[in-house]
């Protein structure tokens, strides 16, 4: 395994640390769950075939939000089925049943998981099957023993389900939609994808479409670490006096107390941003509002100190260069 504890890293699901493919669908581990409430566990799933699928179970701890790279899906949760394609998220809580179902050929699911560990199932599967193969045939012995184990609880699926438009469900954040959305900068739209209350109060999950030739700047040491997806577009990334650069579906991965600047380098990148553990929600209606109230503060620097500090940002610029 790599040491992400002390260099940035750009991976693809060709890097993966660890790979399992059992025939159905190709799991890369690309990178691996940290600190105690092991968040920003980050696994990309290649599913070869149309009409494959994950059964209808519940997890009964973290919370795993997937989002669709390539293909469309269908999903069920509690009951409800609806359509989902590339661009779209879906954050399933624990204890919500849902099951998935591809409907194209190659359809490719990126998961990101808060405090689930589904590396470790995967690499005990794994262990099972070279080990011990009768027993993971066993279905006593994988339900009561393995899947239990692993916080995995399969359900029956209903025997109908009612069709909706995934606009009706709450876990669902479509790719043309936001929960709340701040377009208050030169150079950035900001799109909350994924709330903090749906991720054990840790993080939140936000989508950045950034101008070509702007930079985001977190040049204060922060105790996180920061993870981003590049949805599309190329962007620049600085840090620890290396240059390198990201284009779509590649994962950056920047250690904890890094000094770090990412750049647009197209005419427009698309990010997202993984672990956004400030109340970046609370600042930026905080600073929608002081715009639109009290719009001489915005342009006081001893304020905007005061409101990235007291929302924990470690942002220090985001300028055109």
């Amino acid at each position: 395994m790599e040491n992400y504890e002390n260099k940035i890293v750009l991976k693809t699901p060709a890097d993966a640390i660890r790979a399992y493919d059992d025939g159905n669908r190709l799991v890369s581990l690309c990178v691996p769950p940290s600190g105690d409430k092991r968040i920003n566990e980050l696994i990309d799933t290649v599913y070869y075939r149309k009409n494959d699928s994950v059964p209808y179970h519940y997890s009964d701890r973290g919370a795993e939000t997937l989002f669709i790279l390539k293909g469309k899906v269908e999903v069920t949760l509690y009951g409800k089925t609806c359509e989902c394609e590339a661009g779209d998220y879906i954050n399933i809580p624990s204890h919500c049943p849902y099951s998935l179902r591809t409907l194209e050929d190659d359809c490719v699911i990126r998961g990101l998981y808060t405090d689930v560990d589904m590396s470790s199932k995967y690499k005990d599967l794994a262990l099972l099957r070279a080990n011990a193969l009768h027993y993971s045939h066993n279905a006593d012995f994988m339900e009561s023993e393995y899947n239990a184990a692993h916080g995995y609880f399969p359900l029956t699926a209903p025997a109908e389900t009612e069709k909706v438009n995934k606009a009706a469900l709450p876990q669902i954040t479509a790719k043309d939609s936001a929960i709340y959305e701040y377009d208050g900068w030169a150079g950035i739209n900001c799109q909350l994808k994924v709330g903090r209350w749906n991720l054990k109060r840790v993080k939140e999950i936000w989508q950045f479409t950034i101008d070509g030739g702007y930079q985001l700047q977190y040049f204060k040491p922060n105790e996180n670490e920061s993870l981003y997806s590049v949805q599309s577009g190329k962007v620049k990334v600085e840090a620890d006096g290396e240059t390198l650069f990201a284009e779509e579906n590649e994962i950056i991965y920047v250690p904890r107390y890094t000094p770090f600047a990412l750049t647009a380098m197209s005419e427009k990148a698309v990010l997202q941003n993984l672990n956004v553990s400030t109340r970046l929600f609370r600042m930026l209606e905080m600073l929608e509002l002081a715009q639109r109230d009290e719009p001489e503060k915005p342009q006081d620097p001893t304020w905007m100190k005061w409101l990235l500090d007291m929302n924990g940002s470690n942002l220090t610029g985001f300028v055109q260069v």
